[in-house]
């Protein structure tokens, strides 16, 4: 969760930011919506929250499946939001060394200002973008009601497979599915 206090009420062309209850609401113009809560990294990271419920559902058991998966000291994350995730792996992952997140929308990108400076913000495509390093870690946090087809998918495996470590993921948490780069 991000500190309220430094998330501001915004209206721009492709988003606002609101205070419902004195929670801050990114809400895209298609009307897909984030709301800055605790259980978002956590859930991700495979730290779970709970039993599953309307209101948290990231508690579905597929969003656990990082459990027990070895230290991944260089992340990847496509699509930025209110920067929930990668703010979260910074505080909460001391092993992480690199945080990257990939996002096409400029707007967004200078909004979200409140994250910490170590974490490197990269406008592209995530289906385009080609990354010039490695990750151990990709998650890719693009998609809310379902909306991602086999295609998305296969697409995002074949970009991004030659730029996992060996023992690295690709972690679509959605559909749920993860790829393990094997030798």
């Amino acid at each position: 969760m991000i500190n309220e206090n430094l998330i501001a009420e915004y209206t721009g062309t492709s988003f606002s930011v609101t205070k419902i209850d004195g929670v801050s609401r990114l809400t895209f113009t298609n009307g897909n919506a984030i709301d800055n809560k605790d259980h978002y990294g956590k859930a991700f990271m495979g730290e779970g929250a709970g039993p599953w419920s309307a209101d948290v559902p990231t508690s579905l058991p597929h969003f656990r499946t990082l459990e027990g998966i070895p230290d991944y000291p260089n992340v990847l994350i496509l699509g930025l939001g209110l920067g929930l995730l990668p703010q979260y792996i910074k505080e909460n992952k001391d092993f992480v060394q690199v945080i990257d997140v990939v996002d096409n929308n400029q707007e967004l990108i200078d909004y979200v200002d409140f994250i910490d400076d170590s974490i490197n913000v990269i406008n592209a495509d995530a289906y385009t973008y080609t990354p010039d390093k490695m990750y151990d870690l990709i998650i890719a946090d693009l998609w809310w009601h379902f909306e991602i087809t086999s295609q998305n998918k296969e697409d995002l495996k074949t970009n991004y497979e030659p730029h996992i470590n060996y023992n690295g993921r690709l972690y679509i948490p959605i559909v749920p599915q993860t790829y393990i780069k094997v030798a």
